[in-house]
């Protein structure tokens, strides 16, 4: 499929619309590009920031999130509570919160990781609350029957049992997390991957912006791949067959 694709990139695209750097890059104007583009310190510093961004609102979300969903799933009030404020805000995009973003923290790192962060909570928190529901009544009686206390019940049964759920929306969110910060750093950010993009196409340099792209991609893959990996060593029991 992807050789398919390029092949039609190479000898079908130039026969229907301009090509070259400035307007569609072939594949051969990618490779050069990108290996410019790989020398310049500019673009290390702008992969740096923008990971450095997406991890920071990733943690607070997390550190924010997985908590509340857990006591949300625990508690009853509390899902009462919170539930029809998390829905209304839920559909909103991070991207409409960017005026506001700009106009509470400026232009810059604060902003970025604030988008990322309200991009990254809601999969987190729901999921965690679902997590904490799905915890087997049956489990619970068995523990109390024992004698565990709630303390106990909560950190033996509840936790290992909402932990998968967790993992999951973290993973979730980390994606959404990565997509918001490039989005983000194109309008609200002086540095980054997002704001590479927008001044590669500035000085009609597409090729970067084609690039940047890919680079997005690749970092994307790999940040799901880190995740997926703790999700299977924390719970290595959740999604084996029976």
């Amino acid at each position: 499929m992807l050789l398919a694709l390029l092949a039609g990139w190479q000898w079908v695209m130039p026969s229907l619309v301009p090509t070259g750097p400035g307007f569609l890059p072939l594949p051969g104007d990618v490779a050069t590009g990108f290996a410019s583009l790989l020398a310049r310190a500019e673009f290390w510093r702008s992969v740096a920031t923008s990971l450095a961004r997406v991890l920071a609102g990733f943690a607070a979300a997390a550190a924010v999130g997985a908590p509340l969903g857990i006591g949300m799933g625990v508690s009853r009030r509390l899902a009462g509570l919170l539930d029809l404020t998390l829905e209304a805000l839920r559909p909103l995009p991070a991207m409409a919160w960017i005026p506001i973003a700009i106009l509470w923290f400026g232009v810059g790192d604060v902003s970025s990781v604030f988008l990322v962060g309200l991009g990254a909570f809601f999969p987190i928190v729901l999921n965690s609350a679902a997590g904490a529901r799905a915890t087997g009544q049956a489990y619970r009686r068995a523990a109390l029957t024992l004698g565990a206390g709630p303390w106990l019940r909560f950190r033996r049964v509840t936790l290992p049992g909402a932990l998968p759920h967790v993992l999951l929306g973290c993973r979730v969110g980390l994606g959404v997390g990565w997509m918001v910060i490039v989005s983000a750093e194109m309008v609200g950010a002086q540095s980054g991957l997002g704001f590479l993009i927008m001044a590669a196409r500035s000085f009609a340099r597409i090729d970067w912006v084609v690039d940047a792209m890919i680079v997005i991609g690749l970092i994307g893959i790999g940040l799901d791949t880190a995740i997926e990996r703790v999700q299977h060593r924390a719970a290595p029991w959740w999604g084996r067959a029976a």
